[in-house]
């Protein structure tokens, strides 16, 4: 998996043309929630429509996110970034395009540290939660923003430039989990956030969410990877372990059963 890249060049240089296997949406997305990630970022590359599109970013964002060397990161949130916006032109209220459009915005601004794809990331959440504001995953989206910015740039900085509140935040938080019939991603994404600020009086709530999250039945494997980030994070804070818990905490960190 480490190697995914090179794998994912050739994926792209081959011709469909002759290619007697037929391609589907629902088969796509049964392979992600399965951990197939990149059988499902081959088969959705397959598929030009809206969904397909945006399925196709998903997939290859979360390789991002979890599989793929640091040098192989930019690229791929770039062809990631193509995906989200063609699924955009083919419909621009497209919920899945327009939050995968912000999270590779976000990613690069992670990794190049740019004020303007902070901003670009801002947009599309705004689009998201403008056309789907019952979206669990917009409203998450929106108070991991809110989030990152205030821990980044200081509450005051974020404030002025940006106009992001770490109250803001935690009620977007708090209305993803509300509206979501799975709560696991977010109650970790909100715990996350909380023990990034490393303020004592938001311990207890993020350790409360990380049993939550281990008490539920996960739903497909991105839940199984989110409970495992809460048991070593449990762990970790049990230890005390400050240094295991900031290489949990880090935005491209993969949790690994002990």
């Amino acid at each position: 998996m480490l190697r995914v890249l090179a794998l994912i060049m050739v994926i792209f240089c081959l011709p469909v043309q002759g290619n007697t296997q037929p391609f589907s949406f629902e088969s796509a997305v049964n392979k992600q929630n399965a951990g197939r990630f990149l059988e499902s970022l081959q088969e959705a590359s397959h598929i030009k429509t809206a969904d397909g599109y945006a399925l196709a970013a998903r997939s290859r964002l979360i390789l991002v996110r979890f599989f793929l060397k640091e040098e192989e990161r930019l690229e791929n949130i770039e062809l990631a970034l193509t995906d989200a916006l063609n699924a955009l032109k083919k419909d621009p209220q497209h919920l899945e395009g327009n939050l995968q459009a912000a999270v590779a915005w976000g990613l690069k601004a992670r990794i190049q540290n740019r004020s303007n794809s902070a901003k670009q990331a801002k947009f599309y959440i705004d689009q998201a939660l403008s056309h789907h504001p019952d979206s669990p995953w917009a409203w998450a989206a929106h108070g991991g923003w809110h989030a990152e910015v205030v821990q980044e740039a200081g509450g005051l900085l974020a404030n002025i430039l940006f106009s992001a509140k770490r109250k803001t935040s935690i009620a977007s938080f708090k209305k993803a989990i509300a509206l979501s019939e799975n709560p696991i991603p977010f109650y970790l994404a909100y715990s996350q956030s909380l023990l990034r600020t490393h303020k004592k009086r938001y311990l207890h709530k993020a350790y409360s969410m990380l049993q939550k999250i281990l008490d539920l039945k996960p739903q497909n494997q991105l839940d199984r990877i989110s409970q495992t980030f809460a048991r070593q994070l449990m762990i970790a804070i049990d230890k005390k372990d400050a240094e295991k818990l900031n290489m949990l905490l880090k935005h491209f960190a993969y949790p690994v059963e002990e």
